[in-house]
């Protein structure tokens, strides 16, 4: 199984190429600017080591732990605002966030499109309370589609 993150981050600089590119972990040096010009959407690797309980005291969910490529992306990708969502707030989606935001990056979390996973023992607006404490901005999907549809 390999776990990944995806990144669409062409889409803001309206590249219209709809073609994904897939970065592995081990992957060497990437021309970011080239990529950009000629992919919309990038799936960055993860770790995988296991069972859920390894996965998690590992960190083997945080995309910018485990490959290197995430960072090099998100700096290349001139991108103003990164709109997060998906599955487990507590883990993939957080470490996302925090990642970005470490990068100084603007975060929008929408709020509607996140799961809280029943694992982490918390609700979905105690996590969502938690990556706005971060510096995550917390909106509804509604949001993303009103005002920034192109």
């Amino acid at each position: 199984m390999v776990a990944t993150t995806c990144l669409n981050a062409a889409s803001a600089r309206n590249v219209r190429v709809a073609c994904t590119r897939f970065v592995c972990i081990g992957e060497g040096h990437i021309d970011w600017p080239n990529e950009l010009r000629q992919h919309r959407q990038f799936i960055l690797e993860k770790q995988h080591l296991g069972s859920p309980e390894c996965n998690r005291c590992c960190r083997a969910y945080d995309v910018f732990q485990w490959n290197p490529n995430a960072r090099a992306l998100v700096l290349a990708a001139g991108v103003d605002t990164w709109c997060v969502f998906g599955i487990s707030l507590e883990y993939c989606v957080r470490a996302t966030v925090r990642g970005l935001l470490t990068l100084g990056q603007r975060v929008v979390v929408l709020s509607d499109a996140v799961i809280s996973s029943r694992l982490a023992g918390g609700t979905l607006e105690q996590g969502l309370a938690l990556l706005a404490a971060d510096g995550a901005r917390i909106e509804r999907t509604e949001w993303l589609l009103r005002d920034h549809a192109h």
